[in-house]
C-alpha cells in the first residue's frame, strides 16, 4: 500500500499579499496626509505670525510719524486729507530738516504709504514724485474703516463725534488707526486687530 505524504505550503498567497499591500498604502495614505494638513496649517500661522509683527511695525511707525505732523515747507496746515481709508500728513519723518507729504492709504488687500519730498523755492509738492511702497498686506476688507477721527471735545462730546469723512482737517484732534489682518480668512488663526489712537502733538487741544 502506498504512502501518501500531503504537504502544506508555506508562505502567502497573491491575495493576501495584494490585501497587504492594500492596507499599508491606505496606512501610507492616512500617514502623508497627516503630514500635508499639518504642514498647510503651520505654514498658515507662520505667515500669519510674519503678517502681524509686519502690521504691528506699520502701525508702530505710523504713529510716530502722525504725532510729529507739522506744517510743511509752504505753509500747509500739518494734516492735508482725512478720509476713511486715507490719512496724508507733512512731517519730517527721515530727519533731514526738509517737511515731506506723508499719504498712508489702503489699496485693496495692501496698506501702503506714499512719500512727496518737497522741491523748489517756494517748496510744491507734486503727486508725479510720490513714492510707494506696500508696508504690510492680507488687510481684511470689512465696512469699518482704517482711519477714524475726532475732534477736541472728545471724549466728553459724542454727539458730534466721531467726525464725518472726509473730515475738516482743521477739526481733526485725534486719530484712531485700526488695521485687520488675516492671511487666509476661510481658515484658521482668526482675524488679528490692530487698533490704536494717535493724537499729533502740534495740534494738541484740549485733550
Amino acid at each position: 500500500m502506498n504512502k501518501i505524504t500531503k504537504t502544506k505550503t508555506l508562505g502567502i498567497t497573491l491575495i493576501e499579499t495584494m490585501v497587504g499591500v492594500f492596507i499599508f498604502t491606505l496606512l501610507a495614505a492616512g500617514v502623508f496626509n497627516f503630514i500635508i494638513q499639518n504642514y498647510q496649517t503651520y505654514k498658515i500661522s507662520l505667515e500669519q505670525s510674519l503678517a502681524i509683527e509686519e502690521g504691528r511695525d506699520a502701525m508702530q511707525s505710523m504713529v510716530k510719524e502722525i504725532r510729529e505732523a507739522k506744517s510743511s515747507d509752504a505753509g500747509h496746515y500739518p494734516i492735508a486729507e482725512a478720509d476713511d481709508n486715507s490719512f496724508t500728513f507733512f512731517g519730517d519723518i527721515d530727519r533731514d530738516i526738509a517737511v515731506e507729504k506723508v499719504r498712508y492709504f489702503r489699496d485693496g488687500n495692501y496698506f501702503k504709504k506714499g512719500v512727496i519730498e518737497p522741491s523748489g523755492n517756494p517748496a510744491i509738492y507734486d503727486d508725479l514724485n510720490e513714492e510707494i511702497e506696500v508696508i504690510t498686506e492680507y488687510l481684511i476688507t470689512t465696512s469699518t474703516p482704517i482711519f477714524i477721527y475726532y475732534n477736541g471735545d472728545y471724549p466728553f462730546d459724542e454727539i458730534n463725534n466721531s467726525l464725518t469723512t472726509p473730515a475738516d482737517v482743521t477739526n481733526v484732534k485725534l486719530i484712531q488707526a485700526h488695521l485687520i489682518i488675516n492671511v487666509n480668512p476661510e481658515k484658521a488663526p482668526l482675524d488679528y486687530i490692530l487698533d490704536t489712537f494717535i493724537q499729533p502733538r502740534n495740534l494738541k487741544d484740549n485733550l
